[in-house]
């Protein structure tokens, strides 16, 4: 009987060899970073987030929306609503008036600026 290794088929490796590992491409996305930006791209859909149970997602979440300039009163509210105390705790510091849409006096007049 002839050695089965030294033959290679036609198509590939010799008969008896394994391939090896691929190594997983870093520059693919995982699915819930895919998942967060399309969240992140769309906020009008954002309207209750206590659904999620894991905190570490709507970190992420919040982080993006940040990042991005986006938060909003509303954003800020839906939040502190999430239902995970740090989250809450954190935003309960934040200034909330600063994110109310209005004149420009108004918010200036508040902070002790003149307007001009």
């Amino acid at each position: 009987m002839a050695d089965r290794t030294a033959l290679p088929l036609p198509w590939g490796r010799p008969v008896g060899t394994v391939a090896p590992l691929q190594r997983r491409d870093s520059r693919v996305p995982k699915l819930v970073d895919l998942c967060l930006d399309r969240m992140a791209s769309r906020l009008e859909s954002v309207v209750d987030l206590r659904p999620v149970k894991e905190q570490s997602l709507c970190m992420a979440l919040l982080h993006r929306i940040i990042s991005n300039g986006k938060l909003d009163f509303r954003l800020a509210r839906v939040f502190q609503q999430c239902g995970h105390e740090e989250i809450e705790q954190a935003l309960m510091t934040a200034d909330l008036l600063d994110a109310l849409p209005g004149p420009m006096d108004v918010r200036a007049s508040r902070h002790g600026c003149a307007p001009r």
